[in-house]
């Protein structure tokens, strides 16, 4: 495997790992908001999630050396872009931001999310 091979594997393999951690944290929300009856755990996880978004271009850091140009700023770019907005509604403390981010006004259940769409088009 060539460098930039290498380097898109790791970068798609860090992103495909915080998408399927922010899946994770989005159901046990709803389970503990619908089933438990807990609005406070649930806001827990989901500002778990915001916090992991925030938190994307230090977990990317040094992982996009050895991508290409465009790559690496289209990576670089999406993941300060999910920063900035986590960082908001963290900042806001806004638990309905916190579910929607990453999810447009006109997602339907099932689909991927922004994250998840991003993913895939790396792989392209």
């Amino acid at each position: 495997m060539d460098q930039e091979t290498t380097a898109s594997a790791r970068v798609i393999g860090a992103l495909t790992r915080t998408a399927a951690r922010i899946r994770e944290l989005e159901c046990e929300a709803e389970a503990l908001l619908h089933e438990k009856g807990d609005p406070e755990g649930s806001a827990a996880k989901l500002r778990r999630k915001a916090e992991l978004l925030r938190d994307l271009p230090d977990e990317l850091d040094g992982l996009l050396d050895g991508l290409d140009q465009r790559t690496r700023g289209l990576v670089e770019r999406k993941a300060e872009n999910l920063c900035a907005r986590a960082s908001a509604a963290l900042g806001q403390g806004s638990v309905f931001w916190m579910r929607n981010l990453l999810y447009p006004e006109d997602y339907a259940e099932g689909e991927p999310n922004e994250l998840e769409r991003f993913i895939t088009s790396l792989g392209r």
